[in-house]
C-alpha cells in the first residue's frame, strides 16, 4: 500500500530515523511547503523531491528511504520519473550494498560524496 503524507508524521519520523540524519525539521518544512513529498510504502517510508537546473530536464531525487526494499521502491521511482518527464533519478546513501542492489535496474555510480566535518576543529590546513 502506498499513501502520500502531507506532513512528516511521527510514524514517518520514527521510520526514517537513520535516513533523516538529523534533518527532521528541514524535511518537515519541505514536505509541508510542497518542496518534497513523503510516502508511506508498506512498512516503510520514502521522501522525494524534484530538482531541475535551468538548462536540464528534471531529476527525481530519493532523499530518504527506510523500511522499503530496493526491489519494491526502485520500480516506483522509475515509473514516477518517467511519468514526470525526468531524465534521471538520484540517490545518496551511506550503505555501499545499496549500489550493488540498484545495478539490476541499470544504475551506475556517478560520483563520490565526501564530507569534511569542521566541528571540533580537527582538520588540516588551518
Amino acid at each position: 500500500m502506498i499513501q502520500k503524507l502531507t506532513t512528516l508524521t511521527d510514524d514517518a519520523r520514527n521510520g526514517l530515523t537513520v535516513a533523516l540524519g538529523g534533518y527532521d525539521a528541514q524535511y518537515a518544512h519541505e514536505i509541508e511547503t510542497g518542496i518534497s513529498e513523503c510516502f508511506a510504502i508498506d512498512n516503510g517510508f520514502l521522501i522525494t523531491r524534484v530538482e531541475q537546473a535551468i538548462d536540464r530536464a528534471p531529476e527525481l531525487v530519493a532523499c530518504c528511504v527506510e523500511g522499503v526494499p530496493v526491489k519494491r521502491v526502485a520500480p516506483l521511482l522509475i515509473n514516477a520519473a518517467l511519468n514526470m518527464g525526468a531524465e534521471s533519478i538520484r540517490a545518496h546513501t551511506t550503505r555501499p550494498g545499496i549500489g550493488r542492489m540498484m545495478r539490476q535496474w541499470g544504475d551506475v555510480q556517478k560520483e563520490y560524496v565526501f564530507t569534511l566535518n569542521l566541528k571540533g576543529g580537527r582538520y588540516y590546513g588551518q
